[in-house]
């Protein structure tokens, strides 16, 4: 006998009634009740590509063509387990077709089920799937190397700032070598060019990564606003900075590329991902307004550290962070009344009050942020 793992439940009534299990070398089976014992319900089922699962789930399959036209001729037959509760016990059945008397009634589709809910529910992880309609893409699935490369670049980055931002309003600051906004990317699929990704990092128990969720559902309230320039403009203004600019180049990268987006996400306990999806139109119309607005891009920012250089005759300065652990360095800013004579370098704690400056190079598609001090704290040493 061999194992088999439940993995998607596709139809339950009292208990569940058709469903997609794995067995040990992660092959997948498709499993149908079709009788009963003392000891539970009895399945069989039949070996399932990864291809025709996506068929099947995404309704374009019934699961009467599954049974009746398999893959492979081959047929099992799964019951419970009565020593352990997290398998099933599968084993190899006779018969080289499905008797007509044991096939589902034509029809039925699962067309209800959320692909992207139930790959979360599969991996128990984090996942988002991003749709991107570049031209190439428009009677091919296809899109050019370098621009999957820079879009990749550019999504992380806002993910990672968003994640920042998020780990900042629940006073939860990330480390040097925290990466919950870390992302794999698993697969592709069909239609405009989509891609999967999925959670870098350990999920807790229930396969959820809180910061990079909430990451994502910030990221789908921003392509939602979109359609109100007003309220976009707001939002960034009330972020600004390095997260504010992140989210302003992926409107840039969207119409410098003629590209719409589709971006969806969720979490294992999920039953239908969040989704948001925006039109070229409005994404050109944001990112021209967002080139005039260089407000957006500056943050007031504290650190709090010692001071490890200082030169008054060129007015720069780093400072190692005690929240962190990272030496930040800048210059003085043009208007502000502070000079850096009398700085004890490696002792004494300051604050350093600062204004923070994001910028897009062009020429590398690279964020580089730069800190101009504005007002100095001495603290206790």
């Amino acid at each position: 006998m061999k194992k088999l793992i439940p993995q998607i439940i596709l139809l339950f009534y009292d208990y569940p009634q058709v469903f997609i299990g794995k067995n040990e070398v992660d092959t997948l089976f498709i499993c149908m009740v079709t009788s009963e014992a003392d000891s539970g319900q009895i399945y069989t089922c039949t070996p399932i590509s990864i291809a025709r699962k996506n068929q099947l789930v995404s309704g374009l399959l019934d699961l009467r063509t599954v049974f009746s036209k398999p893959e492979v001729q081959e047929f099992y037959q799964a019951e419970p387990n009565t020593a352990a509760n997290d398998f099933m016990l599968l084993t190899a059945l006779p018969e080289i077709a499905m008797p007509i008397n044991l096939l589902p009634a034509e029809g039925l589709y699962f067309d209800a089920l959320d692909e992207v809910a139930l790959k979360a529910a599969e991996l128990n992880t984090t996942v988002s799937y991003v749709s991107l309609g570049v031209p190439e893409a428009h009677e091919n699935v296809r899109i050019k190397s370098t621009t999957l490369a820079e879009f990749l670049n550019v999504y992380q980055n806002a993910l990672k700032n968003l994640t920042k931002l998020t780990a900042k309003e629940m006073n939860k600051p990330l480390k040097r070598n925290d990466d919950p906004f870390c992302t794999d990317v698993f697969g592709f699929s069909m239609g405009s060019f989509t891609i999967h990704l999925r959670s870098s990092a350990e999920s807790d128990l229930l396969g959820n990564n809180y910061l990079l969720a909430m990451s994502l559902e910030k990221m789908n309230n921003f392509l939602t606003l979109v359609d109100d320039p007003d309220q976009a403009i707001l939002y960034l203004q009330s972020i600004k900075g390095r997260t504010a600019s992140s989210l302003i180049k992926l409107l840039a990268f969207l119409t410098e590329k003629s590209c719409t987006i589709k971006h969806r996400w969720a979490n294992p306990e999920m039953m239908v991902s969040a989704k948001s999806e925006v039109t070229l139109g409005k994404i050109k119309g944001l990112a021209t307004l967002c080139k005039r607005r260089n407000d957006l891009l500056i943050e007031d920012v504290t650190i709090t550290g010692i001071v490890s250089a200082a030169n008054k005759d060129t007015n720069t300065w780093k400072i190692i962070s005690d929240e962190d652990q990272i030496t930040y360095s800048g210059a003085v800013h043009e208007d502000a009344d502070v000079t850096l004579s009398g700085i004890t370098i490696g002792s004494v704690r300051y604050k350093f009050h600062c204004e923070e400056l994001s910028e897009n190079i062009t020429a590398t598609g690279k964020e580089v942020s730069n800190l101009f001090l504005k007002k100095i704290d001495v603290l206790q040493a």
